[in-house]
């Protein structure tokens, strides 16, 4: 098997992440399995060159859970992509 490059998660914001315990929605979304939500995650190639950055900036409620979240993704030689996302809860 070839190596097919990896994620860097290398930023947190150790506030709660509501999606850690949706394990059915978490197939293949690594980022949810952390309790606390990823700010910066970095895609390589297989040769280790960058392909692209996603940051995200998130508001919080009064506990701590997370109201929106604006997420950038920027390809290598391409311009940034933002897009909001807005969390609800029962």
């Amino acid at each position: 098997m070839e190596f097919a490059g990896r994620r860097v998660y290398d930023k947190y914001d150790f506030k709660i992440n509501p999606l850690k315990n949706l394990s059915d929605f978490s197939y293949g979304f690594f980022q949810e399995f952390n309790p606390s939500n990823v700010l910066k995650e970095v895609a390589y190639d297989d040769k280790g060159s960058v392909e692209e950055i996603v940051e995200r900036t998130f508001t919080y409620d009064e506990f701590g859970y997370p109201l929106t979240c604006v997420e950038t993704t920027t390809e290598t030689g391409k311009g940034p992509v933002s897009k909001t996302l807005t969390f609800t809860y029962k």
